[in-house]
């Protein structure tokens, strides 16, 4: 379905995000998910253990709603500065998993509701902040405060650096730890055989549970269980694993229990995680998961090395079953002796594998390296465009290059736009004709300066702006891929900062936006599939987008505004046709009214609310962009054709400051013989003021712009 019209405007670029200021959440959609981080302290990392469930705070659930079983986790601990990994969710993110978990005495529900069951992925070492910093420097909002969502390249690199650090066999659990270095290490000299109960020293001497049954005890869980673990092999060596899986896996399940996790303290060394079915971890089935695991070693090893290693491999059974041959065999003493030799080369193959793989890690975490030296360097240069950019805007605009902000001038001039609010225009996303822009821009009349601000979290247009308690919410809107959004942000001027609000029970765009009573309207618009005539209100009260009294009609592109305590919705789109309609909602009856209808049909349009009457402004007829205006007297119920703009123009802003109306942007029909229904964006501003019909201005700073939002706070 089209946006109300057909349009040709090509869509060049679309940007992705640079930096979110939402305190919470970046906001990656569910398919751009790679990993997630939990937080936790001293004094409750050893429930987190215990329980085997992660938690944060009620308002992360945004997208702790976002995990799937198979997600790789990781847990950050506020106390000493360290990032541990890597788990894996065995649950979807959900609220309240455990409602009583990490209570004090005198706390009634859990302080951390967005939770997920977790199990142990590998066993690493835990990591400072100046080891993954680097990895996720994009993540970091503040010096010391990090968004915890990462996306695939940044969850791949920090499974990579863990990888690196495998833990290390402490001395109570060296009997139960079967680490891929002891599989070479522990190897059988000549004649050794490990059946049955004559070899059981030998087994234990190798590095291996006693094969007679009996227990190694983990010792007693603060969690009121214990875990203990017998190692089922009744022959050695152990099956030969592949070079992936000995790298990826730090440790191996033994009997159904996962090994013990490096613990800070010894009341957490009591809590293991053991592993759902017993056996050795498989790779997860979910795609993108299954996909950052199997990747997270192939950017990091040549084919020759792997292919090298494979040969090595083999040899060395090769070797193994020679021994094992030679071994049950009486032979003469000449070939004892040509058994020595041959398993003196087989430790020579080992120490070269030995080496090799301690190459190839230096040269794994070599790379990782430059992959976060170059990620944060683009950063910087993203960083460097912005300011480049609104040095340009600035010079287009005609002021001076003394009049352009500087690092040292840039905060005084925020803080002068912020103390004088009342003459500034807020701009938010659109297109600029070719990019798709998450940007938010603070428009001084006076100055004819655009002043950038906090970015949303990402590109969007097709969105509505509306204020509430002094903070501008957008709600809905669509992106250059015709993805229809239901998210809701809000953007605070005093503290430059948006933050992520609850979403819209459906995705929709092109809607119409209004508050009255402390409670924010959302209205109409569409889906991508058809016209909708719903209406949901947001209670700041409740906390959510409640759906109450739908329209009288469908409405794609209406525009909606508060007059004296009612709602009036104005024209629209509902599929077919254009509309003329007007309806009202009177919020105290919960009920919607037909009202006289204008004179032209239009959609797409922009509507002002001045001295109490409503101005209707351009839009489109089903024939082409107008530039015809018309007035609503509510208290006389009647409609009034008002004075012309001098440009016909849709997908424009209106807005009001004093008594005058500024029509800033949109999209006009172009006079063009070899391109039918030809359109170019407007850069022009218009205003009007009772008594003086409409002026084109010279103000030049807003540029080419349609598709966006605008409001006064």
């Amino acid at each position: 379905m089209g946006k109300g019209k057909k349009h040709t405007i090509k869509k060049k670029s679309e940007l992705s995000w640079t930096v979110n200021c939402s305190v919470t959440a970046r906001n990656l959609r569910k398919g751009d998910l790679g990993g997630v981080i939990f937080g936790c302290k001293n004094n409750t990392i050893k429930e987190c253990y215990c329980n085997q469930i992660f938690g944060l705070p009620a308002p992360h659930y945004s997208y702790v709603r976002n995990i799937d079983p198979g997600l790789p986790l990781f847990l950050f601990n506020y106390s000493d500065r360290k990032l541990h990994g890597v788990f894996e969710a065995v649950s979807t993110g959900q609220m309240n998993i455990n409602p009583h978990g990490w209570t004090a005495d005198d706390m009634e529900s859990t302080p951390y509701a967005a939770q997920v069951r977790i199990r142990i992925r590998m066993q690493c070492q835990p990591m400072l902040e100046d080891q993954f910093k680097p990895l996720i420097s994009a993540n970091y909002y503040e010096s010391r405060h990090f968004w915890f969502e990462l996306d695939k390249a940044q969850t791949r690199n920090l499974i990579n650096l863990f990888s690196s650090s495998p833990v290390t066999a402490s001395t109570s659990s060296s009997r139960n730890t079967t680490r891929w270095s002891t599989l070479f290490q522990s190897l059988p000299t000549p004649g050794m055989r490990l059946e049955g109960q004559n070899n059981e020293a030998a087994a234990v001497e190798a590095g291996f549970a006693p094969l007679d049954g009996s227990n190694m005890e983990w010792g007693s869980s603060s969690c009121g269980r214990s875990y203990s673990s017998v190692v089922r092999n009744t022959s050695f060596p152990p099956q030969q694993k592949s070079w992936s899986s000995l790298f990826q896996t730090s440790s191996i399940c033994l009997d159904g229990e996962h090994q013990l996790w490096e613990a800070s303290t010894d009341e957490e060394a009591q809590c293991v995680a053991p592993c759902l079915d017993g056996q050795a971890f498989e790779a997860p089935a979910n795609e993108d998961t299954r996909e950052i695991y199997e990747e997270e070693l192939v950017h990091s090893k040549p084919k020759s090395e792997c292919s090298y290693i494979s040969s090595e491999t083999k040899d060395l059974e090769n070797h193994e079953e020679e021994i094992e041959v030679c071994s049950e065999d009486n032979g003469s003493s000449e070939e004892t002796r040509d058994l020595r030799m041959d398993s003196s080369g087989f430790q020579s193959i080992v120490a070269k594998l030995m080496r090799e793989m301690e190459e190839l890690k230096a040269s794994q975490l070599n790379q990782i390296q430059k992959v976060s030296s170059l990620e944060k360097e683009l950063v910087e240069s993203k960083e460097e465009i912005r300011q480049l950019r609104d040095r340009c805007k600035m010079l287009e605009s005609g002021s001076s290059p003394s009049m352009a902000p500087t690092e040292d001038t840039e905060f005084e001039l925020i803080n002068e736009s912020h103390s004088n609010l009342s003459e500034s225009i807020f701009i938010v996303g659109g297109f600029n004709g070719s990019s798709w822009l998450s940007d938010l821009d603070c428009y001084s009349l006076s100055r004819d300066l655009m002043e950038t601000l906090s970015p949303m979290s990402f590109a969007r247009s097709y969105a509505s702006a509306v204020k509430l308690n002094g903070e501008l919410y957008l709600l809905g809107g669509v992106d250059s891929n015709n993805l229809w959004y239901d998210t809701v942000e809000s953007y605070n001027p005093l503290s430059n900062q948006w933050i992520s609000r609850p979403s819209l029970n459906q995705r929709k765009g092109s809607l119409a936006g209004a508050s009255l009573n402390n409670k924010i309207f959302a209205i109409g618009g569409a889906n991508g599939v058809e016209c909708l005539s719903d209406v949901e209100m947001f209670d700041l009260d409740v906390g959510r987008w409640i759906p109450t009294r739908s329209m009288l009609h469908k409405r794609f592109a209406p525009t909606a505004a508060e007059v004296n305590g009612m709602i009036y919705v104005v024209g629209g789109y509902d599929g077919k046709n254009y509309l003329n309609s007007v309806e009202r909602l009177d919020h105290r009856e919960h009920s919607w009214t037909r009202l006289e209808s204008m004179s032209s049909r239009r959609a797409c349009h922009s509507v002002a609310v001045m001295n109490e009457k409503l101005y209707a402004i351009g839009g489109y007829d089903e024939a082409r962009m107008v530039q015809t205006v018309e007035v609503f007297d509510p208290r006389k119920g009647k409609w009034m054709i008002g004075e012309s703009m001098n440009d016909p123009r849709g997908y424009s802003a209106a807005v009001v400051l004093g008594e005058t109306i500024y029509v800033i942007g949109g999209v006009r029909d172009t006079v063009n013989d070899s391109v039918k229904d030809s359109e170019e964006i407007v850069d022009r501003v218009e205003c009007y003021k009772e008594g003086h019909g409409w002026q084109v201005t010279n103000l030049k700073a807003v540029g080419k712009r349609c598709f966006f939002s605008a409001i006064v706070l």
